[in-house]
């Protein structure tokens, strides 16, 4: 079987392929390299069918987050004690959740969890911790003769 000539739609190149492949519609590129910038242009972005623009999740928003600027990778709180080496987007108090660099922090872990708790969230937590034994209060805990734990 012969192969025909075809043209790349992205880099308008010359190439060969066998007319079964043509039939199936997939040989519009020369090479995988095309393929991908070609994909990229038509699927990525506004183009996408899929695309919500400001209606997209809150996982799907930090995942594009991290595609379009990067990972996080300092802490930006000048308190912070410097001790994490994770690093996470965080949403600056009284924005919303958009794609504008500016509305965000890059925080450690640390940094991020008391940046976004409240002050309800910090009383709620000491009240439950206030009058509790801890779990692993090993004073009062003994062996038996058979071995096992005891209180």
């Amino acid at each position: 079987m012969s192969k025909i000539k075809q043209i790349c739609k992205t880099c308008g190149k010359e190439f060969f392929v066998y007319p079964c492949y043509v039939k199936q519609g997939a040989s519009i590129n020369c090479s995988r390299k095309c393929s991908i910038a070609y994909m990229k242009g038509k699927i990525l972005g506004k183009d996408n069918p899929m695309w919500k623009g400001d209606k997209v999740s809150y996982k799907g928003l930090h995942n594009w987050l991290s595609k379009n600027f990067g990972k996080a990778y300092k802490c930006e709180n000048p308190n912070c004690e410097k001790k994490s080496k994770n690093y996470e987007w965080a949403l600056k108090t009284g924005r919303k959740y958009s794609r504008n660099k500016e509305d965000y922090l890059m925080l450690c872990i640390s940094c991020h969890r008391k940046y976004d708790m409240t002050e309800e969230e910090k009383k709620k937590i000491s009240k439950t911790l206030t009058g509790h034994k801890s779990w692993n209060n090993w004073k009062s805990i003994r062996r038996n003769k058979l071995g096992r734990f005891t209180k």
